[in-house]
């Protein structure tokens, strides 16, 4: 079991800095936790599923990574990887206080003019 820390930080004009590590693997039991430094308030959300397959993302299972659901809190939060997550690639955002989703530095990747601003944890297809 592994403990994964992301360090949030915001720069001066509010957008995510870029050393925030994303995406990553994680393996059941493995704990992954958000510090955030300079910006007290802010929540992670996860909003997106795409299995292996590559099929369109699901929402109703981007919840199901941690075991108990990842609560929707504001500060410092963690969860623990749960034995039953399926494997693929869970999406979040971060959100400030006012609700408004968080802009990345360097976004997870652009596609002709999507821009991906949000993070990401995989469960690896495989042993763990």
């Amino acid at each position: 079991m592994v403990e994964h820390i992301i360090n949030v930080m915001l720069l001066p004009d509010g957008r995510i800095r870029k050393d925030a590590l994303s995406p990553f693997e994680v393996a059941e039991g493995d704990t992954v936790r958000w510090n955030f430094d300079n910006a007290p308030g802010l929540r992670v959300e996860f909003h997106d599923y795409l299995p292996p397959s590559g099929v369109l993302p699901s929402s109703s299972a981007a919840q199901g990574l941690f075991n108990p659901p990842f609560p929707p809190a504001t500060g410092p939060v963690a969860g623990t990887v749960a034995v039953t997550a399926l494997r693929g690639l869970y999406i979040y955002s971060i959100f400030n206080g006012e609700g408004q989703r968080l802009q990345w530095e360097i976004p997870l990747f652009i596609a002709g003019s999507f821009v991906a601003n949000f993070g990401g944890i995989e469960k690896p297809v495989g042993p763990p």
